[in-house]
């Protein structure tokens, strides 16, 4: 038990010392990833909703963000994964003018692979290739953007896990 702890324990250091955290589309949030994939020849449909408030007493800044997508098992160990993002901007959010009315942001796809267990820790990668759409190029100044992730994972029983994910992004202006 003190072994997983001293471990845990440095790679928490390593990260907050060493690496730079990012929110997905440097918004409010972070996604993590988790070690699971979809079975050999399943399908998984996933859709996120987010609501964000910019100024609490003034709705005309709040927007949302759906995110529907597919991921679908290659194997039981490597897993494909499409999403876009769908936005829609308050009263707000004005640029020249225009009402940033509902858009699809950016499309997204990624490869995740678990690695076979062969520590005490579940390892797996994922890589991200993400692009913006002509609007938000032109309104969000939105890039590309590559993203690698490592991700450790450990459960306990049945219902109890913990997971951490290790991200190296780049975008547009990095490349």
């Amino acid at each position: 038990m003190k072994k997983i702890f001293v471990i845990i324990s440095v790679l928490l250091f390593m990260n907050i010392t060493f690496s730079k955290i990012y929110a997905h589309h440097a918004m409010e949030y972070i996604e993590m990833e988790s070690y699971s994939t979809a079975p050999k020849n399943q399908k998984v449909f996933h859709f996120h909703y987010d609501y964000f408030v910019e100024e609490k007493d003034n709705p005309d800044f709040d927007h949302w963000e759906l995110t529907p997508g597919i991921s679908y098992g290659i194997t039981d160990y490597v897993m494909f994964d499409a999403h876009t993002h769908f936005a829609k901007f308050g009263k707000g959010h004005t640029i020249n003018n225009i009402e940033l009315s509902p858009f699809i942001e950016a499309a997204a796809f990624s490869l995740q692979g678990r690695i076979k267990k062969f520590t005490f820790i579940d390892f797996a990668l994922v890589l991200t290739y993400e692009t913006p759409f002509k609007r938000s190029r032109e309104y969000l100044d939105g890039k590309e953007v590559f993203e690698g992730k490592i991700i450790l994972s450990k459960y306990f029983g049945v219902h109890s896990n913990i997971c951490f994910n290790l991200n190296f992004i780049q975008d547009g202006d990095e490349f």
